[in-house]
């Protein structure tokens, strides 16, 4: 009598995706969006591809049969934040803090008629 044997599918692309997942992140630079649309990617994955010389960045991402589809998003360098309000030094704010305090010391001896 023979042995059962469980039957096993044959994927020619089995290699080659688990290639493709074990590769480190990094930047991906494309040269338009043709270019972007051509990237390899296993079914039901993404990533961001760069388009430095026009300015674009690439959402590439497939379904599950593997169709490969990018949306492309404008890239625009921004300026380096400014701090929202201005600071005062440690000085400054004991030096405030005495006016203050002089104020409220001159208020609290005039009495509650302003004398």
């Amino acid at each position: 009598m023979l042995g059962y044997q469980q039957f096993q599918p044959f994927n020619p692309y089995q290699d080659q995706l688990a290639r493709m997942q074990m590769q480190p992140q990094s930047v991906t630079r494309v040269s338009g969006i043709d270019s972007a649309r051509q990237l390899r990617l296993p079914p039901n994955s993404s990533m961001f591809a760069l388009d430095y010389d026009d300015q674009h960045i690439y959402a590439v991402f497939t379904d599950g049969a593997g169709v490969v589809t990018a949306k492309p998003y404008l890239l625009k360098a921004c300026d380096e934040p400014q701090a929202a309000g201005s600071y005062v030094t440690a000085e400054q704010f004991e030096q405030w803090k005495g006016e203050i305090d002089e104020r409220i010391s001159k208020l609290q001896q005039a009495g509650p008629d302003g004398d």
